[in-house]
């Protein structure tokens, strides 16, 4: 059975061809690649750069064209799939221009070209494009076009023609510009690219690049090569950093969850747990707990564990010296960054005195003396029982570290 081939037709003046580029084809590809699972489909990317700049005739250009073309080459040098390029760069417009050479109109024709022209040239030459052999599935076309862009495509040359012959991939992000209130005059996918590329313009290169030219190419390329083992972030919040990257293999790139280190302090006092309850909105209802909490930027976790003992309960100690760290674990290694530290400390024994508590508005926080045998007890048994209580892991490990404690310490 013959494939179904699918282009993407992505064109530009790429003058010159910025990271943000690269990163829209690694953007492409992700869309794209996957179908490939389908053994009757087949992607390619077409990279069109033009002689000249359709939207601003009156431009000229930074780079030539073999440099626009050496910048390309280069920048998506390491983008391959199975060691074969899944892209393929168009010179369609470089090869008209040398033919044109010594034409006293080859400025007035090359001016009056446009993206309609250029995919009509790509389409014609691509062999399934004229193959008549009617079992053949139909081949699907695909344009790119940057947000930034979108609101003037209506400007573009024959621009109903080139939708009648491909679907359109908006950048969402291209220049900082999200748009959503274009699906009631056209139809298209889109793509997003992350906040650290949204900004990065071809007209601020050149702008930097203008003193020395196309030889600092070579440092941006060293510079922005560290894009394999760059870190993407996908999702930033008050408590935690949801990012990506680098690539471990094709169309993988691991997902990590940056979070603080967390601490929990397991409090006794004449035989019993200090215990809080509150409630947890991840599990939606109260839970019962030790005193725990985030550690701070620069903060050490033992003084992390005290400072959230005191604005937690009030009690608040005068010496640290009797604060046994119990251990550590990892949360969940695969795919969260942080450290859980455990402490525990005998008021027994430790200098301390009682405060009033010093709470969050969120937060509402009771907390009791508990007998710590039956609450060791108990918190194990909701664990095998499965009775739907939920048991925090954080505690029932701290437990466990508790329980292997050589000898309960006596820090008189």
């Amino acid at each position: 059975m013959n494939k179904k081939n699918v282009y993407v037709v992505f064109g530009g003046t790429f003058d010159p061809f910025t990271a943000a580029h690269r990163r829209i084809v690694q953007k492409i590809q992700e869309k794209f690649k996957a179908g490939e699972s389908d053994s009757d489909t087949s992607f390619q990317l077409v990279i069109a750069p033009s002689i000249v700049n359709w939207h601003r005739k009156d431009k000229d250009s930074f780079l030539d064209y073999g440099q626009r073309l050496s910048v390309i080459y280069q920048m998506l040098e390491k983008l391959k799939i199975n060691d074969c390029y899944y892209f393929n760069v168009w010179i369609g417009e470089w090869d008209r221009a040398t033919m044109l050479r010594g034409n006293p109109m080859k400025d007035e024709i090359l001016s009056k070209r446009g993206f309609i022209d250029t995919l009509q040239d790509i389409m014609a030459n691509y062999t399934s494009f004229h193959d008549e052999e009617k079992e053949k599935p139909k081949d699907e076309w695909y344009f790119v076009i940057g947000s930034d862009q979108l609101k003037l495509f209506k400007q573009w040359k024959n621009w109903k023609t080139i939708l009648s012959l491909a679907k359109m991939i908006v950048v969402q992000g291209r220049n900082g510009e999200i748009v959503h209130d274009y699906s009631g005059e056209f139809e298209y996918d889109e793509i997003t690219i992350e906040p650290e590329y949204q900004n990065e313009s071809a007209s601020k290169l050149r702008e930097q690049w203008k003193d020395k030219g196309y030889e600092a190419f070579y440092d941006y390329i060293t510079e922005k090569y560290a894009l394999d083992e760059k870190v993407y972030t996908r999702l930033t919040t008050p408590i935690f950093t949801v990012t990506s990257g680098p690539e471990v293999a094709p169309n993988f790139a691991p997902i990590r969850v940056k979070a603080p280190d967390w601490v929990t302090i397991i409090v006794e006092k004449q035989g019993k747990f200090l215990v809080e309850k509150q409630f947890r909105y991840g599990s939606n209802c109260d839970i019962e707990e030790f005193p725990c909490g985030m550690v701070e930027d620069g903060e050490d976790p033992l003084d992390a564990a005290v400072r959230e003992l005191e604005e937690e309960t009030g009690y608040k100690l005068l010496d640290k010296t009797n604060v046994i760290k119990m251990g550590a674990t990892s949360p969940n290694p695969a795919f969260m960054t942080n450290t859980m530290h455990y402490f525990y400390v005998n008021l027994d024994y430790a200098k301390h005195e009682v405060m009033s508590q010093k709470l969050d508005e969120h937060e509402k926080i009771v907390f009791a003396w508990k007998d710590k045998k039956r609450f060791m007890f108990d918190l194990a048994d909701d664990a095998h029982a499965e009775n739907g209580r939920v048991v925090p892991a954080i505690a029932l490990s701290a437990v466990k570290l508790y329980e292997n404690l050589s000898a309960y310490p006596s820090c008189g």
